[in-house]
């Protein structure tokens, strides 16, 4: 990918005092997204966020990032721990979080993540926050026990104040806990445990979200998925965005908006204190032995992924490692001394540089991250505005073998960032209606479906059915005569142990009868089913071709020469042939004809 820096771009420069840690910036994650840090404002603590904006904003963290996306996701009470907001007037210091339950994209009504109407249950939610950046707490008790028991949180990032309460607002004894020993342990006596019904602090939960934006990782395959900017990210308010990805939209009703009051005096502090030095903030979801999620985002959330949980091995470990948090907190009323400066703009694109298509376009959606405003352009045309996250269409004028080229600038206060995607669009599948469509992996020696529909109906036993290859890594399988619609789930017919892959790891892909839809490993789309009038074989007599990534490779019985042509017919290359594998460098990205054979360059 070609990156362009234009001339006002910055330098961020870090300032490490004793209390700096790193700071959760990857993927769409962000802590104090454009230095935001909070606004004055007068809350009613009620649960309803129209006292807060989008604009209070300090921590922004993702949908679907969490342990259970990748092993346990029939578990109920799913924490999934989205953004952070902060406001304050002259007595108070306002907070708000919002969880999110988007498995309803793919489970039904009342199934294990939409059980007791898709509800967080009687589960310790954490806040912690820094009033002091030199005071540190362990997260321990000083009898060496653990809060609430058995919560295995631990902090090398500086807090000093530690919230403990229920998922369930009104539930149990909630309470701030403070150092009770220099080593910064703390203790249940009444100097250093708070109860919040005798300090003013409040908190209340509504069943909603805030904003028009909510940004779902699809798919994800490993934790490193979470952290990268490539991966495939839709807006879930936005029909555009998701349309043909997942299954079906999301409900609101399903997410969970906190809101939390703590009166300046009961944190030894004012608002002057506040916005002069500013705090830290970090709110953390617990199923009551561990962290499951928090934002800002902390990678000791997702380091145990998929290890056995001690009470139950089909759901993750990460419900009873020991999570140590070791970012840092997002600042509120001000940018403390310390922290990370401003990351660069960005301008995130849900489809990865060189990436091929086969449908008749491409949709792509570009998100503003850490930017005021942003910029795109297509072929080199006119700049169109991004506005919040933009769904365009790529390609539908091109012809098979044509690059589309699309320009993406971010801006904010620091300068302009600049980044270049080429998409080139490759030949259709002319397929029957109902037919799926998976580009097997190089280590996979077989290609299995496997399909279900409603009730017991299934193509095959488990693994389903063995694919049928069309070209390339091309293989197909078709839904059952009958069928409406299918979930698919592809696989490499191994045995648990015996190194078994599948995709997904959980319910199966949707394939409607009338559809035929490719997995690329990297989108589920409809493709085209037009092809052009080439010959498309795999093996032509003793020549085999095939091609990764930029090079052309043939595999000849003999020496000889071998043209290459483009899909025009036109000579692109005179290829000399040794008896074994040559190697073709320099091709240009498109699709060729090489002894029969259609071949894709990227």
């Amino acid at each position: 990918m070609r990156r362009l820096f234009l001339s006002a771009f910055f330098v961020a420069v870090t300032l490490f005092m004793a209390f700096a840690g790193l700071v959760e910036n990857r993927g769409v994650y962000a802590t104090n997204p454009q230095n935001a840090v909070g606004q004055e404002a007068t809350i009613t603590i009620d649960g309803d966020p129209s006292d807060w904006n989008t604009s209070m904003l300090i921590a922004q963290g993702s949908a679907n990032d969490m342990c259970t996306a990748f092993k346990g996701s029939h578990e109920n009470c799913v924490l999934d721990c989205y953004a952070l907001y902060a406001a304050w007037d002259d007595a108070n210091l306002y907070l708000a979080w919002q969880m999110v339950n988007t498995n309803d994209t793919w489970s039904r009504e009342g199934d294990g993540p939409l059980s007791d109407g898709g509800r967080i249950g009687d589960v310790p939610l954490i806040v912690v926050l820094s009033i002091d950046p030199a005071a540190t707490m362990t997260g321990r008790l000083t009898n060496g026990g653990m809060l609430w028991d058995k919560v295995d949180v631990v902090y090398e990032t500086p807090v000093d104040r530690i919230f403990m309460m229920s998922g369930k607002a009104g539930q149990g004894t909630p309470a701030m806990f403070l150092a009770a020993d220099e080593a910064g342990n703390t203790s249940y006596d009444a100097a250093y445990c708070k109860n919040f019904s005798s300090n003013g602090i409040t908190y209340a939960m509504g069943e909603t979200f805030l904003g028009n934006q909510l940004l779902y990782l699809n798919g994800p395959q490993a934790p490193a998925d979470v952290y990268s900017a490539a991966s495939t990210w839709i807006n879930l308010c936005d029909p555009a965005s998701w349309t043909g990805v997942v299954q079906k939209g999301h409900d609101t009703k399903y997410d969970s908006f906190y809101e939390m009051k703590i009166p300046f005096a009961t944190l030894g502090i004012d608002k002057n204190y506040l916005l002069t030095n500013g705090i830290g903030a970090m709110m953390i979801a617990t199923r009551g032995e561990s962290g499951i999620d928090c934002v800002p985002h902390d990678p000791s959330m997702l380091d145990n992924v998929y290890g056995d949980y001690i009470h139950d091995a089909s759901t993750s470990a990460e419900k009873s490692d020991s999570d140590t948090i070791r970012y840092q907190l997002a600042n509120i009323g001000k940018i403390r001394v310390g922290s990370a400066a401003a990351p660069q703009a960005e301008a995130i694109v849900s489809v990865p540089d060189g990436y091929v298509f086969h449908a008749a376009s491409l949709s792509v959606s570009i998100r503003l991250k850490n930017a005021t405003s942003g910029s795109y352009s297509v072929n080199g045309g006119a700049v169109q505005a991004i506005d919040n996250m933009t769904t365009i269409s790529l390609g539908a004028d091109a012809a098979v073998g044509e690059t589309v080229s699309l320009s993406v600038t971010a801006t904010n206060s620091e300068g302009s960032h600049t980044e270049v995607y080429n998409y080139t669009k490759g030949d259709g599948f002319n397929l029957t209606p109902g037919t799926a469509i998976v580009v097997k992996p190089e280590n996979w020696e077989e290609a299995y479906c496997y399909m279900y529909s409603g009730g017991d109906r299934q193509n095959a036993e488990w693994p389903g059915v063995e694919m049928t290859h069309i070209r390339d890594n091309f293989y197909y399988c078709n839904m059952p005569s009958g069928w409406s619609s299918a979930n698919v789930i592809f696989n490499n017919n191994r045995e648990e142990g015996m190194g078994k892959e599948q995709y997904p790891a959980g319910n199966g892909l949707l394939l409607n009868a009338g559809e035929v839809k490719l997995w690329d490993w990297n989108q589920w789309y409809a493709v085209s089913t037009t092809t052009t009038d080439l010959q498309i074989i795999s093996d032509n007599g003793a020549m085999k071709v095939f091609a990764i990534g930029n090079t052309l490779y043939i595999n000849s019985d003999r020496v000889q020469m071998c043209p290459v042509f483009t899909v025009s017919g036109q000579l692109a290359h005179m290829a000399e042939l040794v008896e074994g594998i040559t190697e073709v460098y320099g091709l240009p990205a498109g699709v060729y004809l090489v002894n029969g054979q259609k071949i894709i360059i990227k």
